[in-house]
């Protein structure tokens, strides 16, 4: 499979750069099957922490989207600025955030 992609890119008209086709892969180190499941388990727990971050801010952000809407759709001036609303994210959703970003896995990851 490394392979085709080494001749993908040889056959560009491009320069290297544009050519790059986005793929991951696993380095490995030593022959090891744990270091696979290792690091498998280390992505869940990524996956499942952005997850987390991603979901708070829909669910705190749910209310700014309500209020905004709502007086649009009266037809009134809307109640918040850009630098409110940006002022409102950061303190308030900003610490929150961040600790569920760095949560610690649960037990059934793998």
């Amino acid at each position: 499979m490394n392979r085709f992609f080494q001749l993908l890119n040889k056959n560009c008209p491009f320069s290297p750069q544009l050519c790059v086709i986005n793929r991951s892969y696993l380095p490995l180190t030593d022959d090891n099957f744990a270091t696979i499941v290792n690091a498998v388990k280390q992505g869940r727990i990524i996956y499942g922490n952005i997850r987390k971050f991603a979901f708070f801010l829909i669910r705190c952000n749910f209310d700014e989207l309500v209020v905004i809407a709502s007086f649009a759709i009266a037809g009134l001036p809307v109640p918040l600025s850009a630098a409110m609303i940006l002022w409102i994210n950061l303190v308030t959703d900003g610490g929150p955030a961040t600790a569920l970003s760095m949560d610690t896995p649960t037990e059934d990851v793998m």
